[in-house]
């Protein structure tokens, strides 16, 4: 949480703030897992000037089909990830790297018998989901 202070009329207070940074990407629309590396190492880049700008930001969060992009393709087997991907290992270690939360949203295969679900996950500052 960044403290910061303000001046009220009546003089000085202090607030205490959650600090977010919102990621606006444009990915690939994802037709092979080189695809989602591209989409996921962009999202790491991005996470990295997003620290480096905004010092003391507390939650990072991506847009929707973010490592995986919108086309028809991503709902085919070969770009949907698991809880155990390298990708989500990689956002992990970013955030816990950075010392931030993040909030991504994967397409996940089989998730509970759904197949092709899309998911929003958080993964906390010591990288657990």
């Amino acid at each position: 949480m960044n403290i910061g202070s303000t001046h009220a009329i009546t003089g000085k207070f202090e607030t205490e703030a959650l600090s977010v940074v919102c990621l606006q990407t444009a990915p690939i629309s994802a037709q092979t897992m080189d695809d989602v590396q591209k989409n996921t190492d962009t999202i790491c880049d991005f996470m990295d000037k997003a620290v480096g700008g905004f010092p003391g930001v507390d939650l990072i969060v991506t847009i929707e089909c973010g490592l995986q992009g919108f086309g028809p393709d991503v709902l085919t087997d070969n770009v949907l990830l698991d809880w155990d991907s390298p990708q989500i290992k990689q956002l992990q270690n970013k955030c816990r790297e950075l010392d931030v939360w993040g909030v991504f949203d994967p397409i996940f295969k089989d998730v509970d018998g759904h197949k092709n679900c899309n998911t929003a996950i958080i993964i906390n500052n010591e990288g657990e989901i």
